[in-house]
């Protein structure tokens, strides 16, 4: 297992908002006609289901309010937390075959979802990623294996797709950079900032919790619109001392007009130390096999027998892959950039990304940056 390394920068590690990934994956399945192994995936479904099963709202399946995220927490069935609801929509619609394809597709954003914002266990968690890399590696390929389906037409967008491995790609990473990573004595789990990493990650990789560092910075600078960066340096040091404050008397600090409601202190330092001792534990075997155990989940979901909570079987579908075809299904691709960082055509794989301990070269690592870096120059063209 390795870390991409940049030179002159260190080691890269790429962290997503999940917050707008899921809005993007709730549009799509509302907007796009997405095709899971034959199975077309319909808004029309969850209509037909109807609200007493489903626990849907008539502004749920509606696309043009792009932003609802209290929608995706009711199609997933989980709330704030990654806590279960009491009306699971994905867990109604399971017993019905025709509903079936459409709950699964809801099951792939739940557990992505939930890699970020549960305090499921680390092994858990990687069981997760592994199942949403598997999801859409699976997806991908039965599409392409079919004459009259298309990955502009019936697949996730392609910055979504892109997003959406980088983004659980770059979790498994930033694990193994926690466990590995060392400070000027050779360890850094006695390092101060080790609590500041763990306080923010996951959960905190949105601008959902931007705003509250965001109205922190208006309620102490109220006639201020910028400030610079050694000033920010007071200020992240001015928001650290008052998580430290709360957490050590266990009462909220006087709140503000200005900033979003905070209440109790969000840094329960003493549950991160539990989470951080499992990933301190966590071996790359370990890390394998919780993320082929996702995969294999989401291979045996698909063809376990229909009565059995299977997939029903489609008349002339192409044959479903094995699972190393699966896990060596490439996930994404460049074809090298213009410059003298041209290295030619390159494909990664569930299998490149997290078995690279066995390449002592750059080369993979070379790729991978590549693929990322020519899709920031993408977006930044249009």
């Amino acid at each position: 297992l390795r870390l991409p390394w940049i030179k002159g920068h260190g080691f890269w590690c790429q962290d997503m908002d999940w917050l707008h990934i899921v809005w993007r994956l709730r549009n799509l399945y509302i907007d796009r006609k997405l095709i899971f192994c034959g199975h077309n995936l319909d808004k029309e479904n969850l209509y037909k289901a109807g609200p007493h099963i489903t626990g849907l709202r008539a502004q749920d399946l509606n696309g043009s309010d792009k932003q609802n995220y209290e929608a995706i927490k009711r199609m997933v069935g989980v709330n704030d937390d990654g806590e279960g609801l009491d009306i699971d929509m994905i867990a109604a619609l399971w017993p019905q075959e025709d509903f079936r394809p459409d709950a699964m597709y809801w099951l792939f954003v739940r557990k992505f979802l939930c890699i970020f914002i549960s305090d499921a266990p680390v092994k858990e968690k990687l069981e997760m990623a592994g199942w949403v890399l598997g999801y859409l590696a699976l997806m991908k390929m039965m599409i392409g294996k079919e004459k009259d389906q298309t990955l502009q037409k019936n697949f996730l967008s392609n910055e979504t797709y892109l997003d959406v491995v980088v983004s659980v790609i770059n979790f498994v990473l930033i694990l193994i950079l926690m466990r590995d990573a060392k400070d000027g004595e050779g360890s850094w789990s006695h390092n101060k900032l080790i609590d500041v990493l763990v306080r923010f990650i996951t959960k905190r990789f949105s601008s959902r919790f931007s705003e509250y560092i965001f109205g922190f910075v208006r309620s102490i600078l109220p006639n201020q619109t910028s400030f610079r960066a050694r000033q920010a340096i007071t200020v992240t040091n001015y928001i650290l001392f008052q998580l430290g404050a709360e957490y050590e008397l266990g009462k909220a600090m006087p709140g503000s007009k200005r900033r979003v409601a905070r209440g109790k202190t969000r840094s329960d330092r003493d549950a991160k130390k539990e989470v951080m001792d499992e990933i301190y534990s966590l071996t790359d075997e370990e890390i394998t096999e919780a993320i082929d155990a996702g995969i294999k989940s989401v291979l045996e979901t698909v063809t376990n027998d229909p009565a059995d909570g299977g997939l029903r079987d489609v008349e002339g579908r192409a044959p479903l892959p094995t699972f190393a075809q699966l896990r060596n299904e490439k996930l994404l691709k460049t074809t090298g950039s213009s410059g003298p960082r041209t290295v030619g055509e390159w494909e990664l794989s569930i299998q490149d990304f997290f078995d690279l301990g066995a390449n002592e070269s750059q080369g993979l690592l070379d790729a991978q940056t590549i693929v990322l870096e020519a899709e920031l120059k993408k977006r930044a063209r249009a």
